[in-house]
């Protein structure tokens, strides 16, 4: 369905890790201007801001009230190799957290010299990558020698999301209200980077109805099984699980689909322990979820040297007897995420493990080795059914890279006539796309993947290409 009134009308929004001023922005409507002393940017609703760090994109994100570097955990970015990174965000809060002058207010201020648009001052800054890697790249070091920090190191990944919680912790107007239907998808990969088997990849569906106070669960979920190194993945019905292992959670039947419930006291709505109501800093964050589990001791005889440990491996079995006490082999680290005006809500689940020594001592390395990566990806049903019928009206392009010192005009676009100049492959031609579709990934003539977002009821749709950002408004 269409709406037939689209929200329009610029607004004021503020990014936040607390709020952050001086870093340059664009939003179409705008054009470049820098964040206020209330981290405060100006927008259309539909809009993406793209954030910037003398000439690099620091985060690009949907424009609203309150957009923070967590924001842009994206799909594309999890799932494709060399697309982003898991630790993407993080690597914004420690970068912006540890460059700030003014660390004693509640208010993240850039130093006056990345103030300048373009300015050349900081140059190959790469976000996607792992945290260690991005905190000893010769660039953070060239930003921290700007900053007159030269030798600090950036602040702990761990103070750096609690920073961030404590800020939307304290934010007004900030609870999204998660009652109603969502269709989720989960993916999985043997670790980041790699290719998932096709059979990992989009598996379910699962369907979550969100009530008052409690949650009705059906449809499949994500399993998978190692052998030899390889893994495959397959769905299990939740209506044919044993739920005696899942505290309060019991079998139900509703309107013909069986499946199962819980209230939402007791294990909070989706993946989080928050419901029917969460806020930014439920719902948007970090968390080290680490799993203090042991091993059976004749079990290490087994082990080779950088042998990944066997995290299936019955933990009650080791509290059985003292001399089957073993270290801790394993923790998870979970990112998570909501996107799109609340349509789409984004869980990354990263698994780590120990390594050991060689038998017969097996101590326990000092690294540990990634061992799975479950993205969960869900949506509002509302939303799936969703379509912009794209003939009405003209579209106008506005264009930016990150070395253009103003808007670039894009050029006019009338549906479906100009249809071949934009990489969108949606079913219905250029005549209609459903918000899946203007909220996918295409490959362009060029051989370049372009990232399509769109904000369900508005006259906007955005596009990222590497640095370059497009967003085309529809005027009538």
């Amino acid at each position: 369905m269409t709406p037939t009134s689209e929200l329009r009308g610029k607004q004021t929004g503020s990014f936040q890790d607390a709020a952050v001023e001086g870093l340059t922005y664009w939003t179409a409507s705008n054009g470049l201007g820098q964040t206020g002393e209330n981290g405060s940017f100006n927008f259309e609703p539909g809009e993406v801001v793209a954030l910037y760090l003398g000439n690099e994109l620091v985060t690009l994100t949907d424009a609203e009230l309150y957009s923070t570097p967590m924001d842009a955990l994206s799909v594309r970015s999890i799932v494709e190799p060399g697309q982003g990174h898991p630790h993407q965000a993080l690597n914004v809060l420690r970068l912006l957290q540890t460059i700030d002058t003014t660390p004693d207010q509640r208010l993240i201020t850039i130093p006056d010299s990345f103030h300048a648009d373009r300015n050349g001052s900081v140059i190959g800054l790469n976000f996607a990558q792992d945290t260690d890697d991005f905190a000893n790249s010769m660039e953070v070091s060239a930003i921290l020698t700007e900053a007159g920090k030269q030798g600090v190191e950036l602040v702990d990944r761990s103070v750096a999301a609690a920073h961030l919680k404590q800020t939307l912790e304290g934010l007004d107007n900030n609870v999204i209200d998660l009652r109603g239907t969502w269709v989720g998808a989960s993916t999985y990969l043997e670790r980041f980077g790699a290719t998932p088997d096709a059979s990992c990849v989009d598996v379910g569906p699962a369907t979550w109805v969100i009530g008052e106070k409690d949650v009705f669960l059906y449809g499949s979920e994500l399993n998978s099984d190692t052998n030899n190194g390889v893994t495959t993945c397959y769905s299990s019905l939740y209506s044919t699980q044993d739920t005696s292992d899942w505290p309060g959670v019991s079998k139900a039947s509703r309107d013909g689909e069986l499946g199962v419930e819980w209230l939402i006291a007791d294990n909070g709505a989706l993946d989080f322990d928050c419901g029917p109501e969460c806020t930014l800093a439920e719902l948007r964050g970090v968390i080290n979820d680490w799993e203090e589990t042991c091993l059976a001791n004749d079990f290490y005889t087994y082990k080779n040297e950088g042998d990944i440990v066997n995290h299936n491996q019955d933990s009650d079995y080791c509290a059985e007897s003292d001399q089957h006490n073993g270290p801790v082999v394993g923790y998870s680290e979970i990112t998570y995420a909501d996107r799109l005006g609340g349509d789409r809500v984004l869980r990354v689940k990263r698994d780590f493990f120990a390594t050991f020594a060689p038998a017969p001592t097996a101590v326990r390395a000092d690294s540990f080795v990634e061992n799975g990566l479950s993205l969960d990806i869900v949506n509002r049903k509302e939303a799936l059914a969703y379509t912009v019928d794209l003939t009405q009206g003209q579209w106008v392009e506005k264009v930016i890279s990150s070395t253009d010192t103003q808007t670039v005009d894009g050029g006019t676009y009338t549906f479906p006539i100009d249809g071949a100049s934009v990489a969108l492959e949606c079913a219905g031609g250029f005549n209609a796309c459903t918000w899946e579709e203007l909220n996918g990934s295409y490959v362009n003539g060029v051989g370049n993947t372009v990232q399509y977002i769109h904000v369900r009821g508005t006259s906007i749709i955005n596009w990222v290409e590497g640095d370059t950002v497009g967003t085309l408004t529809r005027v009538e």
